[in-house]
């Protein structure tokens, strides 16, 4: 039998480090938030973190990294949000699709620090850094994943939907409707077909 002993020091600066980082994550987004992503500096960032600048390039080269770094957090935990209501697609194809949708948003929705993290990040607009690209590529893969659909048209359009739905109800803080999304699709069906 393995045995893993963690000294006190150890345990120590795994907090202290996480705890570090969690303060870098808040002032940068706070501080892209209020002033823009170009107008940030990383003595801003620091200075907001209460930290030093030299502690801030310890764990980032540059603000653009932790940008990167940020949306890819991200990115994994929507990734396991979204791969736990797929994984039993059977309920879905039953029509039980609102209880997943809803959950899901909900998890995003009522978490105030992934909703700054997801305005903030959206608010860049860098070569380097396409947030909004990535978290469509993410949930096309899932789609695709757990065979929802095979048309590609489809998945792109769900993709899209979706992030345009999350950017509503984070904006908005107006609570999750289903039945509003129902009748968003029903005025989508009558302007497609206007015959039915």
């Amino acid at each position: 039998m393995l045995k893993i002993y963690f000294s006190w020091r150890e345990i120590f600066m795994d907090l202290r480090t996480q705890r570090t980082l969690s303060s870098i994550e808040n002032a940068f987004i706070d501080l892209t938030l209020t002033e823009g992503f170009s107008k940030v500096t990383v003595r801003q960032i620091a200075a907001e973190a209460r930290i030093n600048p030299k502690t801030f390039y310890d764990h980032f080269h540059n603000k653009t990294a932790l940008a990167a770094y940020l949306t890819q957090k991200f990115l994994n935990q929507y990734a396991q949000l979204i791969q736990t209501r797929l994984e039993n697609n059977q309920d879905i194809l039953a029509g039980h699709l609102d209880l997943h949708l809803q959950g899901l948003l909900s998890s995003i929705i009522d978490n105030q620090k992934l909703k700054k993290t997801i305005l903030a990040l959206e608010s860049i607009h860098s070569n380097s850094l396409d947030f909004e690209a990535q978290f469509l590529q993410v949930v096309s893969e899932n789609l695709n994943k757990y065979h929802i659909s095979k048309d590609p048209l489809t998945i792109d359009i769900i993709a899209t939907i979706t992030l345009k739905i999350i950017n509503y109800y984070i904006r908005t803080n107006e609570p999750f409707s289903l039945s509003r999304q129902e009748n968003i699709v029903k005025t989508l069906e009558r302007i497609i077909n206007p015959s039915r």
